[in-house]
């Protein structure tokens, strides 16, 4: 039998973000998921930042197979870092493990 659960918390103690490596600060919302997958369980902690990227990530591959911290920052970086206007700038960075903070897309005149 295989299982999936998302829910979404309020911390009452700090936690680290499973995919960003952000700190999940108490009182800060963030996703408790858990599942298993060929009979071994999965928990992860997720902040409430890292939903809509791993959202966009998903609906881009049209999957449910899952997701890992690897695949969506590389992903990012694959296809966004070369559509953001910060690309040529020296203080372009990853603020967070597998998503740019900064990210903004480069306006395209026609």
């Amino acid at each position: 039998m295989s299982f999936y659960r998302d829910t979404l918390r309020k911390a009452r103690k700090t936690h680290r973000c499973e995919l960003c490596r952000a700190v999940i600060l108490i009182g800060e919302k963030y996703h408790d998921k858990a599942g298993n997958q060929d009979g071994d369980i999965w928990t992860f902690k997720e902040c409430e930042k890292c939903q809509p990227v791993i959202i966009e990530f998903m609906d881009s591959f049209r999957v449910d197979d899952g997701y890992c911290d690897d695949f969506i920052r590389d992903w990012w970086m694959e296809e966004k870092c070369h559509k953001c206007k910060h690309i040529s700038e020296d203080d372009c960075e990853m603020t967070h493990y597998c998503r740019c903070e900064k990210f903004e897309k480069v306006e395209v005149k026609e």
